[in-house]
């Protein structure tokens, strides 16, 4: 070969080696970036999988529920949940049914409970109620992320026979239904525009979201189960092409609510054109309304329930952060008005007063040093998972007899 050659490839290495220090350092240089942080790249596939759009092609709309998961994964069962086991609206066996409901959280939470968590729980509530230590305990996993009331009234009244206990996790989604006022009611589910009258078709064949999100995907799957991973030039690839389907993930969402709102204008939808209450009072006010009302519904049935405000790490006062959690779990977009929570808190003072079995949870991680939070919306790690699993059952052991 010529020295031209050898030349040429010597002066490329040594190109993509000084290339790689400078960023690096680059990087370096800008904590929580998330350069070199462990579960960077597995962060940034939940994050790619929401921008994309996949979370609602996984959706579709139920009669009854709003919307459910759409039969598209083994995992989802022959009512739209993602759970193992099929459930049956009426009562099988000599199985002591529990059933999980809520949002996000919930169906995360529920979901550690199936898993990794399922021992730990199913030990503790036989532990704390002997009357429950000879029987064969099941949970069902009946929340979907985005859930909010009245849905979980819903799902109860629907499955109230199949059911021995109800636990609801839930408050923080209502603060987003404002979000879809006066396009919906607020008691219309969350991000309604994107799954009825088309527009999610349209949102989900978007070909640079697709483009782009499949893209995003695969860097992140990549950068977590290779060595290519740790390069500072792979990880600002990443994140270039990230922050471009952050853009256009909004650029849909913008667009497909505008065609919601020119199908809207039609006479025929005047019903949605209702008048409001006003923004966060009203969100608040649906759902102490349809907990009040599935608190007893259940109660004539003859069924236990539960509720729980679930943790926010953007309640005022409520965590003292970590370093990683400063840095990796609070962002200007989800951050809420301390006004809001404290309506979501002062409900369920009222609740309680109206006989609703319900607790607080927003402070239940003030005195925890170690991390909790996993992301900047509210879900979070196995610790945390742990923790509230620990004070539902301590709830659980004051307020239920069994």
């Amino acid at each position: 070969m010529s020295s031209r050659f050898w030349l040429a490839f010597f002066s490329s290495i040594l190109t993509v080696f000084f290339s790689e220090g400078a960023t690096r350092l680059f990087w370096a240089a800008r904590p929580g970036s998330g350069f070199g942080e462990k579960g960077y790249y597995e962060r940034q596939l939940r994050e790619a999988e929401w921008e994309a759009g996949n979370w609602l092609r996984d959706l579709t709309p139920h009669p009854y529920f709003g919307f459910v998961s759409a039969p598209t994964d083994p995992t989802i069962n022959n009512y739209g949940f993602e759970d193992p086991r099929a459930f049956s609206p009426k009562h099988e066996g000599s199985e002591y049914v529990v059933g999980v409901l809520g949002g996000s959280l919930a169906f995360l939470w529920g979901h550690w409970l199936q898993t990794e968590g399922r021992d730990y729980f199913f030990e503790k509530l036989k532990k704390k109620f002997p009357a429950l230590a000879q029987k064969k305990i099941r949970l069902w996993n009946m929340a979907i992320g985005g859930f909010k009331q009245p849905q979980q009234f819903f799902v109860a009244s629907y499955f109230a026979d199949g059911v021995d206990l109800f636990i609801n996790l839930d408050g923080f989604n209502e603060l987003s239904a404002k979000a879809n006022a006066p396009l919906f009611p607020l008691d219309y589910p969350i991000a309604p525009y994107l799954l009825f009258w088309n527009s999610s078709k349209a949102a989900a064949s978007n070909a640079s979201l697709q483009f782009l999100g499949s893209l995003s995907r695969g860097l992140a799957a990549m950068g977590a189960r290779s060595p290519i991973g740790r390069s500072a030039l792979y990880f600002s690839v990443t994140r270039v092409f990230g922050g471009l389907l952050s853009e256009r993930a909004k650029s849909v969402a913008a667009e497909a609510k505008a065609a919601a709102e020119i199908e809207l204008r039609r006479p025929e939808r005047d019903f949605y054109r209702q008048a409001l209450p006003d923004g966060v009072s009203g969100s608040v006010s649906v759902w102490e309304r349809y907990t009040v009302m599935q608190q007893k519904l259940l109660s004539t049935l003859g069924k236990k329930a539960i509720f729980f405000l679930q943790p926010n790490q953007y309640v005022p006062d409520s965590k003292v952060f970590t370093d990683w959690e400063t840095k990796n779990v609070i962002r200007k977009e989800f951050q809420r008005d301390p006004r809001e929570f404290a309506e979501l808190r002062s409900a369920v003072v009222r609740m309680k007063q109206k006989g609703v079995n319900i607790y607080d949870l927003t402070m239940i991680f003030r005195e925890e040093k170690e991390t909790v939070y996993d992301e900047p919306c509210c879900h979070v790690n196995s610790l945390g998972y742990r923790i509230i699993t620990d004070a539902v059952i301590g709830k659980m052991v004051g307020s239920l007899r069994f």
